[in-house]
This record gives structure tokens, sequence and C-alpha cells, in this order.
């Protein structure tokens, strides 16, 4: 067990969060939700050890292994990558190590005693996987990107992403029992973050993850922990389940502190009415004595979002930007050769390839800030604004948040403007004097996307806009971008936020681009649909062994690709399953109470299990109802595979 008992944890005069209990290992894979600020990351470095709490303590098993990796990353010793992953297992290679030493003294010394103590340690450093580590980490690290020339390259001459890549990779192999991740999808694309749902889904531990990828979280918890002011609740299921059933407990919570405000308005009343009177004095004095031992109904924490908008820009022309035979390459590395482009009035885009496919590069030349080959056309009334990756780096450290949003808007924008601007973003009066030095990382991307708001833009190019945003903001800047009446072309790994926002998907690979008219999701849905199909071939009498296992091959690719089509029906189809199965045995429960005599002398006891057995009836009903829906629509989308 895995127990936080009492934590509390202030910085300065600001308390972050007080005398929470928990117990982290009660759900085996658990995300940790909250908005930005509410202490996600501090208690992620309290419970790996890395920060003091003010109050509290965690209790871990001696016997368990903790490993975590932080949001940021420090200066990495300089070592091949390779090399680097396999400190993962110091136990393993420190055991090898000890081998080749007693292998020496067999050699020059027989002994049935040196002989058994060798035996021990290749036992040991079998059973634990010795003689399969390089290829485990091999394998790990090519799932997550990196090229086989690249595994003995110097950890420093890798980016940040990357470094952050060998990391996870060294964490991953040595299988902690208790795995805390801190953003651990921010550095990774499409493709390596897939890898690393799959891989998590099945994690032998603990896990204790946060993230603000939607898609991520409903792909491998099972269980999330809300952490707010008012303290940490727990739900069962993925994002999707939590947000619903957040949704009803706020809902009840209203409804209860509705009536209770109701009872405490009648009592008072009462109270009033009947202070002076000496035959009612002994009722007084009742009222008066529950009102003081009645305990307030908390309300959950309202969820802050962002709430803004794009003012509509000016209407461009039918095409806004056109790359005419465009070629771009670094030295002997060649990212693109003649490609065309074109950017239509009304297109949102996502650039969407693995790392290194040229994604950045292209999204450069749109921008026209790094040089190339070939054509880039702009048209008349086309008000283009960049939003980097890195676009933070671009904001003056130096200056108040309120100065550098200021800084470089045009003559129409008032004060009052500026300021509602920064209010919508949820920056309030106190936080528009601080240096923006001091922003979190989250504050400081929404400030830089408040500055290309303002300026009105029609043609929009987002390098990775959602990251170290939570996940409200996330929400709103979707429904924002939904809403806008302008162009967007996007880079994201967000995968939920591409499928929400986009309506076009351009692959790239190899330097060609593939332009595919629809949502990410139907785009899959193609891919999956393309790789299912089977050319038809004329079946010998005599067929070859060799014809029959490649059947097998393709009839299991098949099967996958149809499985990954679907997967999002079928797991829909599963929760609600196992939904209907909760709600059959707390109705079979409350009827085995029902039926016991010795509840009826509670006539209290037997209020509450009659109305919680009436909505959990209703609730089947429901549940139930939406299983039914949701297998049709699962069985009609396998049929579109036969």
């Amino acid at each position: 067990m895995i127990q936080i008992s009492g934590l509390t944890k202030y910085f300065g005069p600001q308390k972050l969060f007080e005398d929470i209990t928990w117990q982290i290992d009660r759900f085996a894979r658990t995300a940790l939700v909250g908005h930005n600020g509410a202490g996600k990351s501090t208690m992620l470095k309290i419970i790996a050890g890395e920060l003091e709490a003010d109050g509290g303590s965690v209790i871990i098993p001696k016997t368990m292994t903790v490993g975590y990796l932080p949001q940021e990353i420090t200066l990495l010793d300089a070592m091949p990558a390779l090399d680097l992953v396999l400190s993962g297992r110091q136990d393993l290679l420190d055991l090898a190590d000890e081998i080749e030493r007693l292998q020496a003294v067999v050699e020059a010394n027989p002994s049935d005693q040196n002989i058994e103590q060798l035996g021990a340690c290749q036992h040991a450093y079998e059973t634990g996987g010795g003689y399969r580590l390089r290829s485990e980490a091999q394998s790990i690290m090519a799932s997550l990107g990196f090229a086989q020339d690249e595994l003995t390259k110097l950890t420093t001459e890798f980016s940040g992403g990357w470094q952050m890549r060998i990391l996870l990779a060294r964490l991953l192999l040595s299988k902690p029992d208790l795995l805390l991740l801190d953003e651990p999808t921010n550095h990774l694309d499409i493709e390596s973050l897939a890898w690393l749902e799959s891989f998590l889904a099945g994690y032998p531990g603990v896990l204790l993850v946060v993230s603000h990828d939607r898609a991520f979280l409903n792909h491998v918890i099972d269980g999330v922990a809300s952490l707010d002011d008012n303290g940490l609740l727990l739900f069962p299921g993925n994002y999707d389940h939590y947000l619903e059933m957040r949704a009803a407990l706020e809902e009840q919570l209203e409804k209860t502190a509705e009536m209770q405000r109701q009872e405490i308005a009648q009592k008072q009343a009462f109270i009033e009415r009947f202070r002076y009177k000496a035959t009612k004095a002994k009722q007084v004095q009742s009222r008066v004595k529950q009102l003081e031992k009645m305990e307030t109904v908390q309300l959950l924490q309202n969820r802050r979002k962002v709430r803004f908008h794009f003012p509509p820009p000016e209407r461009p022309p039918q095409i806004l930007l056109e790359l005419r035979h465009v070629s771009k390459a670094y030295d002997d590395n060649v990212v693109y050769k003649d490609i065309d482009f074109r950017v239509f009035r009304g297109d949102k885009m996502a650039l969407v390839a693995p790392n290194g496919a040229g994604k950045s590069t292209l999204m450069k030349i749109l921008a026209n800030i790094i040089p190339f080959e070939g054509e880039r056309l702009l048209a008349d009334r086309v008000h283009l604004a960049h939003f980097a990756q890195h676009q933070v780096d671009a904001l003056d450290f130096s200056k108040t948040l309120l100065e550098e949003a200021a800084a470089g808007l045009p003559d129409t924008i008032t004060m009052t403007m500026l300021r509602a601007a920064l209010g919508a973003f949820l920056f309030t009066s106190e936080d528009i004097d601080k240096p923006v030095s001091v922003l979190s990382g989250g504050e400081k991307n929404k400030l830089a996307l408040a500055k290309i708001l303002l300026r009105s833009p029609n043609l929009l190019l987002l390098d990775e806009p959602t990251n170290h945003l939570d996940l409200d903001s996330r929400e709103a800047l979707e429904q924002a971008l939904m809403d806008y009446t302008g162009t967007i072309v996007v880079i994201s790994h967000d995968r939920w936020f591409i499928d929400k926002v986009c309506n076009k998907i351009v692959s790239i690979e190899h330097g060609k681009l593939d332009i595919f008219d629809g949502t990410y999701s139907e785009h899959e849905a193609f891919l999956a649909a393309r790789a299912a199909e089977q050319p038809e071939v004329t079946e010998n009498r005599e067929e070859s062994a060799n014809g029959k296992k490649r059947r097998r091959i393709e009839s299991a690719q098949q099967r996958e690709a149809v499985k990954k089509a679907t997967k999002h029906l079928a797991d829909r189809v599963k929760q609600l399953e196992a939904e209907t199965a909760r709600l059959e045995a707390e109705i079979a429960e409350i009827n085995t109470e029902l039926s016991d005599p010795q509840t009826y002398q509670d006539s209290a006891r037997i209020k509450d299990l009659t109305t919680r057995k009436s909505r959990a009836e209703e609730s089947l009903e429901q549940t139930f109802e939406a299983w039914a829906e949701a297998q049709s629509e699962l069985d009609e989308a396998m049929k579109a595979f036969e």
C-alpha cells in the first residue's frame, strides 16, 4: 500500500494543498489532474522524494522501487545515449561486471565455492533479464523514435526534447514498482505516443501520471485523482468518465446545497419570529443548536476556464498562401524537393508526421522565416500570425505582463481592450503587474496566444499551441479555434485537439505531402481500411506453404487494422458493460439490505436505501440504452470492413 497522510505544502504564504490523505495505488494507473498551479507537479516531487512537504507523510514500502520523470530536465552527463538508457538497470550492469570478475577467478582457481558463486550470479543475471537487456533497451529507444545510428550518439548532442526521450527510455527499462510521470507526452510525436500508450496500458506496476493530453489519458488510465482547493477527490474510469461523474457530482451537490440553504432560511425565520416568545423558547433553542451543528455542504471548486474568442478577421482571397516548386535541404539532408502546396480560405489543416519528417520546416517555410528554394506567394489582405513551438522565448521576461502584452500592438487596441483580453485568459488585475519571468509555462503560453489574438489575423500558423496548457485551457482553445472563421495550419501531437479543430490532415512522408479532407479520426479509419484491403488473387488448387503463411500474416494485419479503427467504439462498449455490471451489483446489494428485517428498525436507513435503489435503477436503464446504441455503432463499423 502506498499511502499519503495529511500532506501539506506551502510556497511562502501561498497554500498549494493541505491535509491530503490518499491511497495512491487504489487504481493501477491514475491521472493526477487539476488546474495550473494546483500543485500536481509539486505533489509528484514530494512522492518521489525530490521535495520536502511542510506537513504529513508519504509511506512507500521499502521493498518498492520508485521511478520519476520530471517535466523539466537537468543537464545530462555526456555519454552514449544507449549507455544512459542501460543505466536504468544498473543492478544488472553491476552483476555483469561481477560475472566477468568471477569468471577470471574461476579460471585461476576452479574451486567448488567459486564455481557455485559464479553460477548463482549467472542465474540471477538471467532471471533478471540481463541477457536480453540490451535488445530491450534498443527496442524501447526505437519505439520512441531513435534511429539505430543515434544509439551511440552522445546525450549532449541531442535537443532537450530528445534528451527527455532518453530519460523516459531509461525509466521504462527500469520498470519501477511506482512510476511517476510528469507530462511524458510533451516531446513525443504521434507514433511514439501511440506506442507509449500501449506500453503503459499493460504496465505491471503502479502508474501515477500528470498529463494534459486527453486522448492519452482516455487510453491509459483507470482512475482520476482531482486536486483543487477543496482537496483531493477520486473517480474510477478514464478522463471522459471523470468529466461525466464530476458534472453529476457538481449537480447533486448544488441541489443539496440549495435544499440546505432553504432549510437554514426556514430555521432562521422561525428563530427570528419566535425568539422572544416564552412558549416557543424550547423550539427556538432546538433550531439554534441544529444550525450550530449543521455542516455546510461543500461545493466543488469551480473549474475556471479561459473564455475567449477571435475577433472576426478580414475576409481573404480564396487562396491565401501558395508554395511552388519549393525545395529545402540541410546540408546533405534533403527535406523537400520540388513540392507544391496551397492554403485555401477556411482550411483548418493539421500537419502530421513522425518527428524529423519536416513538419516544423514546412511551417517555417510557410511563415517565411527560413531560406528555401522556390516560390512563396502570400495573397493580398492576408494577415498572418505565427505561433512558434518556443514562442515564449520571444517574450521579454524583464517586462511586466501588461507591458509585454501591449508591446507592438496596433494603435486601434485600447488599454481597456487589452485588459479585457488578458482577463479573458484569466489574468487578474494583480497578475498583470507581475514580471513575465515569474509566470508559469502555461501562463507564458497564454500570454503569447493573447498577443496573437489581439492582432486579428486571418491566417494562423500554430506550432504546438497546447504545450503547457492545462486541460481546461486546451478545451477553451479548441472551442475558440472551432469558432474561428479564419484559416489555420497547425502542428500538434494532441490527437484530441486535432480531431476537434481540423478539417484537413496533411501527412508528410519522405518529403511528400498527402492531403486528406476530413478529421483525424476519419483519416485514421481511412488508413486502417486501406491497409485492410486485400488484392484479389486467383487461388490455385495446391497452394504453396509460403502463400498460406502470407495470407495468415495479411489476415492478422487486417484484424489489427479493424481493431485499431474500431477501438474507441469497443472501449465504449466495454466501459458501459462494466458500468452495467456495477449498477446491477449495487442494486443486488441494496435488495439484500432491504430483505433484512433489522433494516426496517431505522426509517432513515430505509429512505436512503430506497432513494439509492431508485437512482441506480434509473442509471441502469440509461446505461443499458447507451450500451445498446454503442454496440449498434460498433456492429455497423465492423460491417464496413467486411
